[in-house]
């Protein structure tokens, strides 16, 4: 149990105390390994989001760095040594090479990336400027195999981790009182927008999992060698599966064990269907999908589900929805990869000839109206 005095005395004073103890063991570090999980959710009318990011963020002062996030569609990799700095995209299968201190060009930066590297500089200032600080009590943490007595502290101030300034939102950091640590930080009620433009809530969670502070690190760390079938480019650059281009072939199981491969759907219409059993609008927009299926079959329609859960989630969810489309178990994201979906429920129409000729993001009012406007586009009657 933590010490009486924590809980006794004033709220603020205790919190700015914290902070500033916070921000000398960061402005200390001589070297540092994080892991961690960076979750970012986002919820509005018609529309849920939800990206978690296992990452690392490691330095060795002076001049070397790692920052990794480990995730199919978002995945990044940042590794600098003190002579070069690399970064790669495993999802383009594409890494850069320049001279440390070389000024980045402008082109592909993740959000994730530019937060992960600029959250050591944050926490080092952390007591300096603190408005409306307040100290909210303990909760237990687990990280590895032990269980920390962690403090609360709420204050407002910009954090990296909401990508933009806005410093009369609140952040809650859970501090580590024996080692002077910010195991986890959330981030709340920040503004954002639904692909349909409407108003959404934005949440931010970055909890660490694994941290080890001013211990030698292996020297592997800093180092880089380029994947096999990556190349070495300028400028990185995204991809994505644009409306009128061919759909990317691949082939999965479904949740019976039979192999589904796209491309021998050639000469059928064809909805693709990214969904989630936890996603809200995905329970809006199957059924329908399942409708257009019913009335368009005979025309040679057909629908594949997309799904990453485990087979028993998914296979219960559409036994209870009673949707006779299969669904295919795309383990690693690597489909949602190829078509470049972050967000879901997301729908793909493709043509007889394999083209797509109607991408969706969300469900929302006029949704049925669009993807049946695609539906004709591919010859749907």
């Amino acid at each position: 149990m933590l010490p009486n005095q924590w809980l006794s005395q004033e709220n603020s004073v205790v919190a700015t105390d914290l902070l500033q103890r916070v921000g000398r063991t960061y402005r200390n570090v001589r070297s540092c390994y994080f892991e961690g999980l960076l979750r970012t959710e986002i919820e509005g009318e018609g529309f849920y989001q939800r990206i978690e990011l296992p990452v690392v963020v490691s330095a060795d002062k002076p001049d070397r760095m790692r920052v990794e996030i480990k995730h199919s569609l978002e995945g990044y990799l940042m590794v600098a040594n003190g002579d070069y700095r690399w970064e790669f995209v495993p999802r383009l299968q594409q890494f850069t090479r320049v001279e440390a201190g070389t000024v980045r060009a402008a082109g592909f930066v993740s959000k994730p990336s530019s937060v992960l590297m600029s959250l050591l500089e944050d926490y080092s200032r952390l007591g300096q400027h603190s408005p409306r600080v307040r100290f909210l009590g303990e909760e237990d943490h687990i990280v590895g195999d032990r269980r920390v007595d962690c403090l609360l502290v709420e204050y407002s101030g910009p954090t990296p981790l909401r990508y933009v300034d806005e410093s009369d939102q609140a952040r809650i950091l859970h501090i580590d009182p024996a080692r002077n640590l910010v195991l986890q930080e959330d981030s709340n009620t920040a503004k954002g927008s639904t692909p349909y433009g409407w108003p959404a809530e934005v949440k931010h969670t970055l909890a660490v999992t694994k941290s080890i502070i001013n211990e030698p690190l292996p020297d592997d760390l800093f180092a880089f060698a380029g994947p096999q079938g990556a190349r070495q480019v300028s400028a990185l650059g995204p991809n994505s599966a644009p409306s009128g281009l061919e759909a990317s072939d691949f082939t999965l199981h479904d949740l019976n064990g039979r192999s589904v491969q796209l491309s021998n759907l050639r000469g059928k219409v064809v909805i693709l269907e990214f969904w989630a059993s936890w996603c809200e609008p995905c329970r809006y927009e199957m059924p329908v999908v399942e409708g257009f299926l019913q009335r368009f079959k005979d025309e040679g329609l057909v629908v594949l589900g997309v799904n990453d859960e485990d087979p028993p989630v998914a296979r219960r969810y559409v036994e209870e929805g009673g949707y006779t489309f299969p669904t295919l178990f795309d383990k690693d994201q690597k489909v949602a990869g190829l078509y470049g979906v972050r967000a879901i429920p997301a729908l793909f129409v493709i043509d007889r000839q394999g083209r797509i000729v109607g991408r969706h993001k969300g469900y929302g009012p006029g949704s049925e109206e669009k993807i049946l406007d695609s539906l004709r586009k591919a010859g749907i009657e």
